[in-house]
């Protein structure tokens, strides 16, 4: 009996010994997968930095071409690609944000990237639009993840409108949860004087609460040069 009775004992520190080992592999498969995703997502970031920065010195150079058409053109490519740049690794970061295990410090360093992004180029994108008479639908999206129940309401309407208008529409998401580490969101909601969430800015008018798809496809036909754009 008592050899049974050590044999019982043995099998399950064996299989407590598995058992820790197999939970330790994947914690730290886990880490290394997020870190590697980290380090991934920062050399995206500087390369963003880097066509961004190329985007403001094309912008300088272009604003001195006389011939306005000519530097439309090249403006209107430059942003096209800045755009699709920033829509992949939006997605990415979304991707990212569902599933990390990654230190809270450097996330917040991911999202806050990723949201000045955002504004850069809806700022770059603003002033194309006011310079070359752009037919761009610009719409800054307030909302937040932590204090608002309704908001993906929205966020699924706008990504309605987005597959259906694609370039046409440009959607800059500010995530107002980072308010107090990033100044420029109380400068935006400052400006636009943003109480309530989900908000949207369209081309510089203000929409507080859900919009409707309807009521958002009315908004972005007004809003449009070409009524081929019109989804009512």
């Amino acid at each position: 009996m008592v050899v049974k009775r050590n044999l019982s004992k043995k099998r399950y520190i064996v299989a407590g010994i598995i058992t820790f080992i197999i939970f330790s592999f994947g914690v730290m498969l886990g880490l290394i997968l997020d870190y590697e995703r980290l380090d991934y997502l920062d050399a995206r970031g500087n390369q963003q930095e880097i066509n961004y920065r190329s985007l403001q010195l094309q912008y300088l150079y272009l604003s001195d071409i006389e011939n306005t058409n000519e530097s439309c053109a090249m403006l209107r490519a430059a942003l096209t690609d800045s755009i699709e740049d920033l829509s992949y690794s939006l997605e990415l970061f979304e991707a990212y944000e569902k599933d990390t295990t990654i230190n809270e410090k450097q996330y917040e360093a991911v999202a806050r990237t990723y949201l000045l992004d955002n504004i850069r180029y809806w700022i770059f994108s603003q002033r194309t639009k006011k310079v070359c008479n752009e037919d761009i639908i610009n719409i800054l999206y307030f909302y937040s993840k932590d204090y608002c129940n309704i908001c993906h309401n929205q966020g699924t309407i706008l990504t309605y409108f987005k597959a259906k208008l694609e370039d046409d529409i440009l959607i800059f998401p500010i995530n107002v949860d980072l308010t107090e580490k990033e100044d420029f969101i109380k400068l935006l909601r400052l400006q636009y004087n943003i109480t309530e969430l989900p908000t949207l800015i369209v081309n510089d008018e203000k929409y507080v609460g859900i919009v409707s798809k309807d009521e958002l496809a009315r908004i972005i036909c007004e809003n449009s040069k070409n009524k081929e754009k019109c989804l009512i």
